[in-house]
């Protein structure tokens, strides 16, 4: 039997490769690994209210991780992330696409 969190894991996922089969999908985060905690999470909240701005609705919420070089030592190291995954909906392909490079440009 599954969990609850398996089910959402999955629903999310199921959610995500339907909408990326039928318009197209982009995935933004603005955690980073030189940021603090608390840095992150006001960053993401702001991520979340521009996204509902520009697209007129939510994204989709999924956790992830991935090795960040340090700059400085170049040592590597896993970096948790939420990320947010948005479909075109509506928005034709270059208008969306338009608007994800600008959130990606704020965000890094």
């Amino acid at each position: 039997m599954k969990t609850f969190k398996e089910f959402l894991d999955e629903s999310s996922l199921s959610r995500i490769k339907s909408k990326s089969d039928k318009s197209g999908i982009a995935a933004l985060s603005a955690d980073r690994g030189d940021k603090s905690r608390k840095e992150n999470q006001a960053r993401s909240q702001q991520l979340q209210k521009d996204i509902r701005g520009k697209f007129g609705r939510g994204p989709t919420k999924v956790k992830g991780s991935y090795l960040e070089k340090d700059k400085k030592t170049g040592e590597e190291r896993k970096v948790k992330e939420k990320s947010y995954v948005i479909d075109r909906g509506k928005l034709g392909k270059k208008d969306f696409k338009k608007k994800v490079k600008k959130l990606g440009k704020k965000y890094g």
